[in-house]
């Protein structure tokens, strides 16, 4: 995973993984984490555990990703169900991406202000608990749709400079 600097480590907890809704939270995630306008984050990877499974999505090796939600809903229906894609790994856990230090998304957010930006080891790995809140997937302690909270870490690291 040497070509990961940037990770987002997504913890989906949900009996109904075969549910539209929930299939189409991990979609829009994934499709926030390493869409650009012009093209795909290559340093960027996502690994999505739930209770059945974990897979990380690499941004540089992952293939036919568009940012409708049908297809990229199909590829995470598909790998749910155990199917191959390329760019995108099985693992036993996220934490085989030996990440040397992990964030709480939601603590990194607030504490950014106070860390000491120039210190921070890569890959730089951000954690964050997906929970469901009545009929919404919601970030734990954010109360947002987790591709906002994604998408709002993507912006906020760009303008830092903080390695994509």
């Amino acid at each position: 995973m040497k070509s990961c600097r940037r990770v987002f480590i997504i913890h989906v907890y949900s009996s109904k993984t075969n549910d539209e809704g929930y299939l189409r939270v991990i979609a829009r995630v994934v499709a926030s984490g390493l869409l650009l306008s012009c093209g795909i984050r290559k340093r960027t990877c996502i690994c999505i555990e739930t209770p059945k499974l974990s897979f990380v999505i690499l941004g540089s090796k992952i293939r036919r990703l568009y940012s409708d939600d049908s297809s990229s809903t199909g590829i995470i229906r598909r790998v749910i169900q155990g199917e191959p894609h390329t760019g995108i790994l099985f693992l036993s856990s996220c934490s085989e991406l030996n990440c040397k230090v992990k964030f709480n998304a939601v603590k990194f957010m607030n504490d950014l202000d106070t860390l000491d930006l120039g210190s921070i080891s890569y890959p730089l790995c951000l954690n964050m608990r997906i929970t469901q809140d009545r009929d919404r997937y919601v970030v734990e302690g954010l109360g947002l749709e987790p591709w906002y909270v994604v998408t709002i870490l993507n912006i906020t690291l760009d303008n830092l400079g903080i390695d994509t």
